[in-house]
C-alpha cells in the first residue's frame, strides 16, 4: 500500500486538531459568524454550518476507513492489486 504506517495516528491528530478548533469557538455565535468558503467569495456560511460540514465529512473519512478494514482479506492487498 501506498499509505503510511502512520495514517491511523495522522487520521486521530487531525481529530485532536478538529476538536480543538471548534473548541476554540466556545463564545462565538455560530449562527451569526459567516464564513467565506475556499471555493470562492460567493460561497459563504455560518459558523454552525462549516462545523456541521467539517464533522460530517470526517464521519464520512470514518465509515470509509471502517469498510476497507471489513474487506476480505484486510489488511493484506489483492494478487489482482496494481503495485
Amino acid at each position: 500500500s501506498d499509505l503510511p504506517d502512520t495514517i491511523v495516528s495522522d487520521f486521530a491528530q487531525h481529530v485532536e486538531e478538529l476538536l480543538a478548533l471548534i473548541a476554540a469557538t466556545d463564545g462565538s455565535d455560530h449562527r451569526r459568524v459567516k464564513l467565506t468558503s475556499p471555493l470562492g467569495r460567493a460561497v459563504t456560511y455560518s459558523l454552525k454550518d462549516a462545523v456541521i460540514i467539517m464533522v460530517t465529512h470526517l464521519e464520512r473519512h470514518y465509515r470509509q476507513a471502517r469498510a476497507v478494514t471489513e474487506l476480505e482479506g484486510f489488511p493484506q492487498a489483492d494478487d489482482d492489486t496494481p503495485a
